[in-house]
């Protein structure tokens, strides 16, 4: 695991960060008294438009209908001992933002050295500071997928989870498997309050991944596309909600 400042600045694999925030957001108050509402939420729809380009692979957030101030997200494991696992978690902005760190904590029960048994991680560790501009939520994705990525014992909050990593590694791995294979119960997708849904992959929803993937550069067109799908579906014995 790399340093706190690493973390920061540093590109996994299918993610990059930004050099710098759109010219639209660039002008910020000097203190956080002055942070007015409006720039902050202006701020963050600017950040979430830019994940569009640079959030990490596997990784989905959604803020939520009620609250700017409240994303629900979500880690698709692809790859380590975690791999297969579908971890949930909510990013809690502060009213202060971009002058002051949100705050991350896992939903789904995780079996990890550096996440304790109630989701926290060390946000104060990894960002000691938090400086406009250089420090962006997608800096924060970039540690969720890095901790999954590499795991490591650095700023421990786990500490059985720690001891079994070092000491027994077959016993640490079957512990995570157990977590993975619970990240993935019917129950453990939807938990109460979550906006962000997943639905099962079925043949039902290859025709409307088609015409998706036929207008990539026309969003017009797809979403034209989409709609004429969905309003066919409609009428449909097998769509109407009678099968799944």
């Amino acid at each position: 695991m790399r340093r706190a400042s690493d973390v920061r600045s540093g590109r996994p694999t299918g993610a990059q960060t930004p050099r710098t925030m759109p010219a639209s957001a660039r002008t910020a108050p000097k203190t956080q008294a002055k942070v007015s509402p409006y720039y902050r939420d202006h701020y963050l729809l600017t950040e979430y438009r830019e994940l569009q380009q640079h959030a990490p692979n596997g990784i989905y957030v959604l803020p939520s209908s009620s609250s700017l101030l409240r994303w629900d997200g979500v880690i698709f494991v692809r790859q380590g001992d975690y791999r297969g696992g579908i971890f949930r978690f909510i990013i809690d902005i502060p009213e202060s933002y971009p002058d002051a760190r949100p705050n991350l904590k896992f939903v789904s029960k995780v079996f990890h050295p550096q996440i304790s048994a109630d989701g926290q991680i060390n946000m104060q560790h990894w960002f000691p500071t938090w400086t406009l501009q250089k420090d962006l939520i997608v800096n924060v994705l970039t540690l969720v997928h890095k901790l999954f990525l590499k795991v490591s014992t650095e700023e421990t909050m786990n500490k059985t989870a720690a001891e079994l990593f070092t000491d027994n590694k077959d016993e640490f791995r079957a512990r995570v498997q157990q977590c993975v294979k619970a990240s993935v119960d019917s129950s453990a997708m939807l938990p109460p309050g979550c906006e962000l849904k997943f639905g099962a992959f079925d043949e039902r929803h290859a025709e409307v991944r088609t015409k998706l993937l036929q207008h990539l550069e026309d969003p017009r067109a797809a979403i034209a596309a989409v709609r004429e799908y969905c309003a066919k579906a409609i009428g449909s014995p097998s769509m109407n909600g009678t099968t799944r």
